[in-house]
């Protein structure tokens, strides 16, 4: 089983998602009430990038909520997503 205890810096916006208030805003949020043990370095996986197509601010009707998991190894994974909206939800998951 893989243990994840965020550090400071284990969200890392990619792309498009590093403009979007929405996702800043959000990752704060879900850091705060997922994990609220204190970071070990060097315990588990060390970093989530969030990837997003689309930073539109606003969610319009019959947006894409889709989003996909890869966890690439033992330190690194990434979350996909063609929306914001889609990677709230990877997120919240």
């Amino acid at each position: 089983s893989l243990i994840v205890i965020p550090g400071p810096t284990f969200f890392r916006l990619a792309g498009p998602a590093s403009e979007s208030d929405v996702l800043v805003e959000g990752i704060a949020r879900y850091a705060d009430l997922t994990f609220p043990h204190r970071f070990e370095p060097g315990v588990g996986l060390s970093e989530l990038v969030v990837d997003v197509d689309n930073a539109t601010q606003y969610p319009a009707l019959g947006d894409d909520e889709s989003y996909s998991l890869e966890i690439s190894g033992p330190q690194t994974a990434t979350l996909k997503a063609p929306t914001v909206w889609g990677a709230l939800r990877g997120l919240e998951t």
